[in-house]
């Protein structure tokens, strides 16, 4: 190890001892603070007579009869303390909804911030109110939904107590907010048939209720919480929610018809018209087992993929974005223990397998499928099965896309233990014309303790033509406390193992990966949370043993009081090659070992205030050569509902066989007139590649019907796919309108 390196890793040590006394020291919350026993965090909401008018005022007298809350207590700045904005919750129910109004009152109402006013969109900087419901009361799990005071959705799926928050799952509920003299204020209306729950007489669960004051940077909640990394997530903390009695699903069916018509033109050829139908529907087979049938299923409305500069060995891992796979994937995941600074490797089932080309470089039309998800007993039930169309086209960059009609199946099962561990297996296939995929496994989650748990999975592959070293597995044990975080990993796969609906970023290997986190959570001096991090990934050939990766990484962390945040990083990283590695089209570095060593720093301003940014810069060397790679991100957000941003990035690659340059500029403006009816307008180019462009109106013009007008133009100026460096979307120009109405 070169002496430079060694003194960065020895620094890394010395701070981890040393940041603790350079920071001011932790107050214990006074003793007159304390929370008060959980026993008290119990609510039982009234039955109402009449629903209210969700109007955003709580002005119906209906509401004068409801279960009343208050006393909230922070998490921060000050955990325990008192609010120092009072809030009140108040809660009903009928045959068809849970009721829930939020009375938020503030002593500077002027000073209130309200960013957006589009669904999904990030309000981690705006004033807010997020509901937690534990509908299975399994400590683990719930439904989240937030809001600020414009009555914006934005909704998701919280697994195992936050290592898993799906934003991307879209409920049917009914939200309206206002702001007046003394605060703001915001009506919910959740509809029975958008949570899964139990079939029993009267419903218990588990629910906490979140306020955030965003100039304060102020958290509190009705059943405080103690600090942990995952705190606000942390189910089995909360308090509980009980007394609704004979409540069911609404409607037993939901039906969405769609119709799209439009025109598409590819480059130099002739404009042609679109025109498809399909739909979803959807079934309640029981209070808590939901049966989705689709057929020709269309995503054409959904967000497009951001690129990127792909600098790894590993395949670039992109979310999946679409809608019919985002409802119950929480249930359908297993593999590795998702951590904050490393994103999964190995996962078995991977959506975006199903209905994209490689890469996602362009669709394949989905005929049809169904899906079941839900609970029945001690049991999670997730079942899907898929039918894609036989495509054969060019991609737009001189390759030819030629797919058989394909069928895609999953199914999973897990049982709940009891005290949040659990047992599930899984059964993946995929069957086309000459070919077959099988994969099956088992996984475990087991709580040993309240900060103790240990997991792991074993999986085998059946591919037709490979017989051996086709399975894989992993263990684990994972410790998250106040101050500590450690997770430490062990993964083999073998050489055989083929999983063509998972993500598995390299086979026939033994892996090591541990994550360690020290955090601080300082009530005085500059910082309110800060952390020191020092990872280690460690990878070699299963036959051989021989290394193949082994990358020690230092991380140094510190949010200030106000939201903004600095970030150093130090990459100490040993690649061995095997074989010739592409890095860029063209540009191939020879096998042998290669030790080089980089530095990241980055910081993000405060994003209360209207004006915001963020960058970051990485550096150092590259296997036989160095590079450079900086970013810039700016936002301007001047009144609700106005989101304007521009990202710039730039990567200088040099290496002894070759150098590169990659440029990609993005930029975004988006404005809602309501929480129903926003416009989005997309730009993204790079340099010598491609230019792509999306406008899109989205109109929800009564609950759960859409109205959608997308027009696309993507140019490419390049003759090849890169697969490192993947393109999105079929070059050529497309508009289309959607309508979905959902009886």
């Amino acid at each position: 190890m070169r002496p430079a390196r060694r003194r960065a890793l020895w620094l890394g040590a010395i701070l981890t001892l040393a940041l603790p006394w350079a920071l001011p020291a932790q107050e214990e919350p006074p003793a007159t603070l304390a929370p008060a026993p959980t026993a008290e965090y119990v609510v039982r909401p009234t039955r109402f007579d009449t629903p209210p008018v969700i109007d955003g005022h709580l002005s119906d007298a209906v509401w004068t009869t409801a279960a009343r809350l208050g006393d909230f207590h922070q998490l921060e700045p000050k955990e325990g303390a008192p609010a120092t904005e009072p809030t009140e919750v108040f809660l009903g129910y009928d045959e068809d909804n849970l009721y829930i109004g939020v009375r938020c009152h503030d002593s500077e109402p002027q000073r209130i911030v309200t960013t957006t006013l589009t669904r999904d969109s990030d309000m981690g900087y705006d004033d807010t109110v997020t509901i937690l419901l534990d509908t299975y009361h399994d400590g683990r799990s719930a439904f989240l939904f937030t809001t600020n005071s414009g009555g914006v959705k934005v909704d998701g799926l919280v697994r195992n107590e936050g290592e898993q928050v799906n934003l991307d799952w879209d409920g049917l509920w009914d939200i309206q907010g206002s702001r007046d003299a003394g605060g703001w204020t915001a009506e919910m209306a959740i509809p029975w048939h958008t949570l899964r729950f139990p079939n029993t007489p009267e419903q218990v669960w588990g629910f906490n209720v979140e306020r955030e004051v965003a100039r304060k940077q102020e958290r509190s909640y009705w059943k405080p919480l103690e600090h942990s990394w995952y705190a606000r997530y942390k189910v089995s903390n909360a308090g509980t929610l009980t007394g609704l009695q004979g409540v069911r699903p609404g409607s037993r069916f939901h039906f969405a018809p769609y119709a799209i018509g439009g025109g598409e033109r590819p480059p130099d050829g002739s404009t042609s018209s679109v025109t498809h139908a399909g739909g979803d529907l959807k079934v309640n087979v029981a209070s808590d087992l939901v049966a989705d049938l689709t057929v020709k299923t269309d995503f054409s409305e959904t967000e497009a993929d951001e690129q990127d500069v792909n600098l790894t060995r590993n395949p670039l891992l992109f979310p999946e974005k679409r809608a019919f796979f985002l409802e119950g994937a929480n249930l359908f995941y297993f593999g590795q223990r998702p951590d904050p600074e490393h994103s999964s490797e190995y996962f078995l089932f991977f959506s975006r397998q199903i209905g994209l080309a490689a890469d996602g470089l362009a669709t394949i039309p989905i005929l049809g499928g169904v899906k079941l998800t839900g609970h029945q007993a001690a049991y999670d039930v997730g079942v899907l099965s898929l039918q894609t169309e036989a495509t054969r086209k060019s991609d737009g960059f001189g390759g030819l896309i030629d797919e058989p009609r394909t069928t895609y199946s999953v199914a999973r099962l897990k049982r709940d233990l009891g005290n949040g561990s659990t047992f599930g297996v899984i059964g993946l296939s995929k069957d086309a014309t000459g070919e077959q995929n099988r994969v099956g496994g088992a996984d475990w989650d087991i709580t040993l303790t309240p900060s103790l748990r240990t997991g792991g999975y074993f999986a085998k592959s059946s591919t037709p033509g490979i017989a051996e070293n086709d399975w894989a597995g992993s263990s684990d044990i994972y410790w998250d406390s106040r101050h500590w975080r450690f997770h430490e990993e062990y993964t083999e796969v073998g050489q055989g193992f083929n999983d063509e609906l998972g993500f598995i970023s390299r086979t026939g290997v033994r892996a090591f990966r541990t994550d360690n986190y020290y955090i601080l959570w300082p009530e005085t001096g500059p910082f309110k949370q800060a952390w020191i991090v020092y990872d280690l990934d460690y990878i070699a050939d299963r036959a051989t043993r021989d290394i193949q990766t082994r990358i020690n990484h230092l991380k140094l962390n510190a949010y200030f009081r106000n939201s903004a945040g600095i970030a150093y990083k130090y990459y100490d990283e040993l690649e061995v090659l095997a074989s010739p590695f592409e890095i860029k089209r063209g540009i191939v570095i020879p096998p042998g070992a290669y030790q080089f060593g980089h530095h990241f720093f980055g910081f993000q301003t405060d994003y209360t205030k209207p004006l915001g940014g963020a960058g970051r810069l990485a550096w150092g060397d590259y296997y036989d050569g160095h590079f450079v790679q900086a970013f810039g991100f700016i936002t301007y957000r001047p009144i609700p509902g106005l989101f304007t941003a521009a990202t710039y990035q730039q990567t200088k690659v040099t290496l002894k066989e070759g150098s590169f340059t990659s440029d990609i500029a993005l930029g975004e403006i988006t404005y809602a007139f309501s929480n129903r009816l926003s416009t989005r307008l997309w730009l993204q180019w790079a340099r010598d590649a491609n230019l792509r462009a999306k406008f899109d109106v989205d109109w929800e013009f009564r609950p759960g019907s859409k109205l959608f007008v997308v027009y696309q133009d993507i140019r490419t100026y390049i003759d090849f796919f890169d697969p490192r460096q993947p393109i999105f979307g079929t070059p050529g120009r497309s508009l289309l309108t959607k309508v979905v109405y959902l009886f």
